[in-house]
């Protein structure tokens, strides 16, 4: 009688647990390019603010230096 089943209908466990852990692998390199994103984002995030700085120094400068005149 076992002869007669056929094998090839039958679940392949273990091409469903490398699918499961290829999913994850894939979860993982996404969370490290949001994490890669988030601090690209907060560098330039920082430069716009030390950008803004030294432009309101300047200005100040320039404004305070055209006033002496």
């Amino acid at each position: 009688m076992l002869n007669n089943m056929d094998i090839s209908s039958s679940v392949d466990i273990d091409d469903d647990a490398d699918d499961a852990d290829d999913d994850d692998d894939d979860e993982d390199e996404d969370d490290d390019n949001d994490g890669i994103l988030w601090n690209r984002i907060a560098d330039l995030e920082y430069q716009i603010q030390s950008q803004e700085e030294e432009l309101v120094i300047y200005i100040l400068f320039s404004f305070s230096h055209f006033n002496y005149k």
